[in-house]
């Protein structure tokens, strides 16, 4: 017996994910950055975990970009349903990392959703279709619609 869940949990759950709605009280969500040398692993809490993160001292921060408190910092849509009932949300708005400002090129290969600004667990991630070289000096910018998740 295999099990279906309906469009309309669905749309919760992406919509709780991006700070849209706090049914589910997951609070407020932070996009960050996976260099290609992580490997993203399930651990004992049920989350993701083993992405590596560029230092602070260069320059970088996760971003905020779902708090349900300030629509300002809403940054995805409340999402489409398909005829199949997958349910896809877009990021509505661009998303911008402050400027690298390491000593040597990183490459990137995951963008991660964290339900904290620093520490705290990955609800998510969206792995690249190929890694990314960022410079000292460059920054990271995801524009509109090109962040997407699909919920089957």
């Amino acid at each position: 017996m295999a099990g279906k869940v309906s469009p309309s949990v669905k749309k919760l759950t992406g919509k709780e994910y991006f700070g849209k709605t706090n049914t589910l009280n997951l609070g407020n969500v932070f996009l960050g950055i996976g260099l290609a040398s992580s490997v993203p692993a399930v651990n004992s809490a049920e989350y993701f975990a083993g992405f590596v993160e560029p230092s602070g001292s260069d320059g970088y921060s996760r971003e905020p970009v779902g708090d349900y408190s300030q629509t300002a910092l809403q940054y995805f849509d409340d999402g489409t349903t398909d005829a199949n009932g997958d349910v896809t949300f877009k990021n509505t708005k661009e998303i911008k990392f402050d400027t690298y400002r390491g000593a040597s090129a990183i490459s990137v290969k995951y963008i991660v959703l964290f339900n904290a600004s620093s520490g705290g667990n990955c609800l998510l991630y969206f792995e690249l279709s190929s890694a990314i070289t960022l410079n000292p000096g460059e920054l990271l910018v995801i524009p509109v619609g090109q962040a997407t998740l699909k919920i089957s």
